[in-house]
């Protein structure tokens, strides 16, 4: 074993969660007593065959919950961090996790991208603190919510709990990484040599791979308002009609009065990938709607319409049955800073 103490323990303190138990590899669970979480984890990142899983929701009383704010009932329920899992195959869940990543980015939330153990990603958010687990998840959903990402898989997947209950696991990146197992060593052996990517650890945007030791060295954790300002942001139900217009004439002033960086996105579209085109399709979307609020020349009606033009032109959310109410979504958010 390598004395890796310090990158042990901040592990543990990045991901911590309900100690009273973990996730196994197969998919069962593990109950643990006092002492014995921590163990969990230092054998999961030195030896590949003791994967596990943290459940995040912990419950906090009453009396330690002040700097949370107030709740009703006698817990609150909170977490350390959350999580996206998109598993629709790596190409299209490579797009959506980066989608979630700069949206969040751009809304002042810094997230990791994991590549999963199978197919897919995880987008990851920690927070500097225990924050309510509500908190974190409408943070998650809003930003899924702007680009049009999946919400099936955000973690955590309750706001509270029953008693005895623990929710649902996350299985941890970088299982055996510490260690000195040669399946492990030819893992990052065949990236290095062949290209072929290893799973199960986090990336940089362009989807290289970090170790742990840099991953841990980089990674910075979320004050709570930074959370809460995200979070602001989802919209648990349909968001409120706008007024009803006839949308089959696009109304010439409106795109008159589009300038600078707004009038670049609207025509000229999503160009940050021109070799994928269906990668960065919501997020420009949001990034015009955001910046013609911005800039103050337009009603939220005009800008509803500018941004079907252009979703009709670049094809996010055209023909989808959600499609209209989408871009309400992106509309309603821009328009209530």
């Amino acid at each position: 074993m390598r004395a890796d103490f310090e990158l042990v323990e901040k592990f543990q303190h990045l991901f911590d969660g309900n100690r009273t138990a973990v996730g196994t590899e197969e998919g069962g669970c593990r109950r643990t007593q006092d002492g014995e979480w921590e163990l969990e984890l230092e054998g999961h990142l030195r030896m590949p065959d003791c994967a596990i899983g943290v459940y995040p929701m912990e419950a906090m009383n009453d009396d330690d919950i002040t700097s949370l704010g107030t709740r009703s009932g006698p817990l609150t329920w909170v977490v350390k961090w959350g999580c996206v899992d998109f598993d629709e195959g790596d190409e299209e869940s490579w797009i959506h996790a980066q989608n979630v990543r700069q949206t969040l980015d751009m809304l002042g939330v810094i997230s990791y991208v994991e590549r999963s153990r199978s197919k897919g990603y995880h987008v990851w958010v920690f927070a500097d603190d225990w924050v309510p687990a509500a908190t974190m998840r409408e943070a998650l959903f809003a930003a899924c919510q702007i680009v049009g990402a999946p919400t099936k898989e955000i973690n955590p997947k309750q706001v509270s709990l029953k008693p005895n209950q623990l929710g649902n696991y996350v299985r941890l990146p970088y299982p055996g990484d510490l260690g000195d197992d040669e399946a492990v060593a030819s893992l990052w052996y065949g990236w290095c040599t062949l290209g072929i990517p290893p799973r199960r650890v986090m990336v940089n945007p362009d989807g290289d791979p970090w170790t742990v030791e840099q991953f841990m060295s980089l990674v910075k954790t979320n004050p709570r308002a930074d959370l809460e300002l995200a979070a602001s942001y989802y919209l648990p139900n349909e968001p409120r009609q706008l007024i009803e217009r006839d949308w089959s004439q696009l109304n010439g002033p409106a795109i008159d009065r589009l300038r600078g960086k707004a009038r670049i996105i609207f025509n000229d579209g999503p160009l940050e990938h021109p070799d994928s085109p269906t990668n960065y399709r919501g997020h420009t979307l949001w990034k015009l709607v955001s910046t013609i609020a911005e800039d103050g020349q337009h009603t939220p009606e005009e800008a509803l319409e500018l941004l079907i033009d252009a979703d009709e032109r670049w094809g996010k959310f055209a023909g989808r049955p959600d499609g209209r109410l989408r871009l309400q979504q992106m509309v309603e958010r821009a328009f209530s800073e």
